[in-house]
């Protein structure tokens, strides 16, 4: 300004020293620190959804085959006449845990979750 160039770099900086002498990460250490990050957080939601499958499981006993469940119907799909639920069968477990349930009037073309009934 007004014929003089302005000061700038470290000298005019009000950070200590101390910051200033610090070394700056490089991209190399940034970039493993980062999948590193990555990593924890990956192993985090596996522990986190293992946790959440034992509570489920906790709180939802297991249906037996040949045992009969209550399987709720939407209230979209349902009139105002209509039950609520369908007394169903399950038919099989698979080994993904999901059941195949079926009723009187035949097997359901979709396998349900064990949450999904009682």
């Amino acid at each position: 300004m007004f014929g003089t160039d302005p000061k700038t770099g470290l000298t005019s900086s009000i950070l200590p020293n101390t910051i200033l002498l610090q070394e700056i990460p490089s991209t190399e250490n940034r970039k493993r620190k980062q999948t590193e990050e990555r990593q924890n957080a990956r192993d985090n939601l596996e522990i986190q959804a293992k946790k959440m499958k034992n509570l489920s499981n906790a709180k939802f006993p297991e249906a037996k085959e040949d045992s009969t469940v209550q399987l709720k119907i939407p209230d979209v799909d349902r009139g105002r006449g209509d039950p609520r639920s369908v007394i169903a069968v399950v038919l099989k477990i698979t080994e993904d845990g999901f059941y195949q349930l079926g009723c009187k009037s035949g097997m359901y073309k979709i396998c349900y979750i064990l949450f999904t009934f009682k």
